[in-house]
């Protein structure tokens, strides 16, 4: 009995750790929004305080922070900069720039720590971005790709070209070009995240159409749309605790039970 309790702590436990905040940005006005997903409606957290076009939001669990590439910016031709954004007032700061110009797509692995980013439209590469600096690394030539994100299901990352038939590409091989996933049907300029909780990437894009995929990209269907230009897409989840420490916690947990008795 106590072993089904300790167990039924941790699952609880690990759970919780995985249980997150979706967000996104809202192009027309340059804020930071939240997707609820049981709604699927929209809450706006607060002004960018900076110019946002085609870029995109990526979450690092190991230091809480939300970082954002601003694309575009105010101007197609203007090298995108590195931002970190305040996920109380929706306030970015400035990191750095990435010493290049449209980069749409941010994606951090959690395996490795590192933080990529990919062109899209003008130019077209992956990058490692460094993530005090905002300084871009070249790594391979790949198609255009407009969104990203890692897949934790698979331990894959994986990115989307904007457009036609908006395929989705393998990008865990950071040397060589992307290996095709699939696709079915056309995207918009957008973002893409994967939802740990149901096992499923989710993508908004800039026509304001709102669509959940299976992990392996086999389906798609339509949640959504008509919310106006939403671009970036990034879940803030908790850091998930290591299995001995989630076993502390249960043990933890367990004894004040006992206690209380």
């Amino acid at each position: 009995m106590k072993r089904i309790l300790l167990t039924g702590i941790i699952a609880a436990l690990s759970s919780a750790a995985f249980a997150g905040t979706l967000y996104t940005v809202d192009e027309g006005t340059d804020s930071l929004q939240t997707i609820d997903l049981s709604t699927n409606t929209f809450t706006t957290v607060g002004s960018l305080g900076v110019s946002f076009e085609f870029g995109d939001l990526a979450f690092d669990s190991s230091t809480g922070t939300m970082f954002m590439v601003n694309g575009w910016g105010s101007n197609s031709g203007n090298q995108s900069s590195l931002y970190s954004v305040n996920l109380t007032t929706g306030a970015a700061t400035l990191i750095g720039s990435t010493g290049v110009t449209s980069m749409f797509g941010l994606a951090y692995n959690p395996v490795n720590g590192k933080l990529y980013g990919s062109r899209s439209t003008i130019g077209a590469g992956l990058y490692e971005i460094d993530k005090t600096t905002g300084a871009a690394t070249f790594l391979s030539a790949q198609t255009s790709l407009d969104g990203m994100t890692f897949v934790g299901s698979s331990n894959k990352r994986v990115g989307f070209e904007a457009g036609g038939s908006s395929p989705f590409y393998d990008l865990t091989d950071t040397s060589n070009p992307g290996v095709l996933i699939g696709s079915q049907g056309f995207v918009n300029n957008g973002g893409i995240a994967w939802d740990a909780t149901t096992d499923r990437v989710l993508a908004i894009d800039w026509s304001g159409s709102f669509y959940s995929y299976a992990s392996d990209f086999s389906s798609r269907t339509q949640l959504a749309g008509g919310f106006g230009s939403k671009d970036g897409l990034a879940f803030a989840t908790g850091v998930v605790p290591e299995t001995a420490t989630m076993l502390t916690l249960g043990v933890g947990l367990l004894a004040l039970r006992r206690r209380k008795k």
